[in-house]
């Protein structure tokens, strides 16, 4: 585990409502009295909802501490006056910035935005206290590997920065092969594709995602969930929706975020074919800033559908069709490019180049002789993250391309920044935990 800065006793008093009754009259009021601690120099905030409508957000420490009302300094944050009846706190998680991948710091008694429920009774105090850390697996890139050994391998932003050989700083075993696809959620929870019997989606909490956890043993086990047959990729929208591609009847399905909490096999609310082609043999699915479907195509296209044409089951014909050599996966930076990787190369299509259909000349491309590239993803910054193997010893490498290098395209020297043992190499896939908040890559399953 990482080591934390001291902690910091944080607190406020806030009043909530009109005076107390005076003299001896009995209480017709409770208060709330909540003991915090946050890493120094961070900030929690905590969301309080109860009777009457009753909604307010405090923000504590931080560089923002005591500028705001409900912060004086106090021994602790106490709300007084409240109402009896039925009150929930969410605490809120709070995110550190940095140039390769933020650090997401949580109370893990509220991970995916979950209330806790707290009674408050006339005359009577009511207690909690909330404890912030480092969210398990955040702060990281992770690679999953698509051959033994099967493991999900975390690494640290200061190690890769390191480059070289370096010790991952968590990993997690499973048994799951093969496995298709791997994303995270805004939670932290990471989603597997993977096709043991029919499709499945193996959902690890983020709670699973620690140093030497087996997670297919562990405490917090991965939920399975039975998604019928024939997926091939997957893509939060922005909404929270999950969305998969289905080879067997070239379609786009999509699950409700109600419906991914639960342990029942899934079955999808909106099912998208196309006429035309633009569903063919799907390989890869992203969605841009606007709501767009970007669909790869095994029969050499990329497809886009809006969002109207998401919103319902049915026959539709994509708003453009663009053709792409032997597509793979795609990822857009923060100015609306789309990347992808195309017949051993990485390409980028501009976003003027992203409203008309028929052939376009890419806006960059990044030749790379002699490597064969299988996953990419930018970070917060706008560095371009490329996972492969080299085709003559079976080397893997990880890859960084500058946003300069970007800008310019063509021949270009990456950055190498890890690599295995030659013959060790095995295509994979990376993704950003959290992913990066600049970028439209993944909604978060909201309750």
């Amino acid at each position: 585990m990482r080591p934390l800065a001291p902690l910091l006793a944080l607190a406020a008093v806030a009043g909530c409502a009109d005076a107390l009754t005076g003299g001896d009259a009995p209480k017709v009021t409770g208060t709330m009295s909540l003991a915090v601690s946050v890493p120094g120099g961070l900030s929690a905030r905590l969301a309080v909802k109860g009777p009457n409508s009753f909604a307010k957000t405090f923000q504590i420490g931080g560089p923002d501490a005591g500028t705001s009302a409900a912060i004086d300094g106090g021994p602790g944050l106490t709300l007084l006056e409240l109402i009896p009846g039925n009150y929930t706190m969410t605490a809120l998680p709070t995110v550190v910035a940095s140039s390769v991948v933020d650090t997401v710091y949580v109370d893990p008694r509220f991970g995916n935005g979950v209330g806790l429920p707290l009674p408050v009774i006339a005359g009577e105090e009511t207690d909690i206290s909330v404890r912030y850390d480092v969210r398990p697996g955040s702060g990281a890139l992770w690679i999953s590997r698509l051959g033994d050994p099967r493991i999900l391998t975390g690494w640290l932003g200061g190690d890769l920065l390191r480059g070289g050989k370096v010790t991952p700083a968590m990993s997690v075993a499973h048994s799951f092969d093969p496995v298709l696809e791997t994303i995270f959620d805004r939670d932290g929870n990471l989603w597997m594709l993977t096709r043991e019997a029919g499709s499945e989606l193996a959902v690890f909490p983020y709670q699973s995602l620690n140093d030497g956890a087996l997670a297919d043993g562990g405490a917090s086990p991965p939920t399975v969930l039975q998604a019928g047959t024939g997926l091939s990729c997957l893509a939060f929208d922005g909404t929270g929706r999950l969305w998969a591609c289905r080879n067997g009847d070239d379609a786009l399905i999509s699950f409700s975020p109600a419906a991914l909490y639960g342990t029942a096999a899934l079955v999808p609310d909106i099912e998208v074919r196309s006429r035309g082609g633009g569903i063919t043999t799907p390989l890869a699915l992203a969605f841009d800033s606007v709501g767009n479907a970007w669909v790869a195509n095994g029969n050499g296209t990329l497809a886009k559908f809006s969002p109207r044409q998401l919103a319902v089951s049915g026959f539709q014909v994509a708003s453009i069709i663009v053709p792409l050599d032997s597509p793979g996966r795609m990822a857009f930076d923060s100015a609306g490019s789309l990347w992808a990787i195309s017949a051993g190369k990485v390409i980028s299509l501009a976003a003027s180049g992203q409203v008309q259909a028929g052939s376009h000349d890419p806006a960059k491309t990044l030749p790379l002789p002699g490597f064969a590239p299988s996953s990419l993803a930018f970070d917060s910054i706008g560095n371009l993250w490329l996972f492969g193997t080299t085709v003559a010893d079976n080397t893997a490498h990880l890859y960084l391309f500058a946003p300069g290098q970007l800008a310019v395209g063509g021949a270009q020297t990456p950055i190498e920044m890890l690599t295995s043992d030659p013959g060790a190499g095995s295509p994979s896939i990376i993704a950003f935990n959290p992913p990066p908040g600049t970028l439209p890559l993944y909604g978060a399953p909201a309750r």
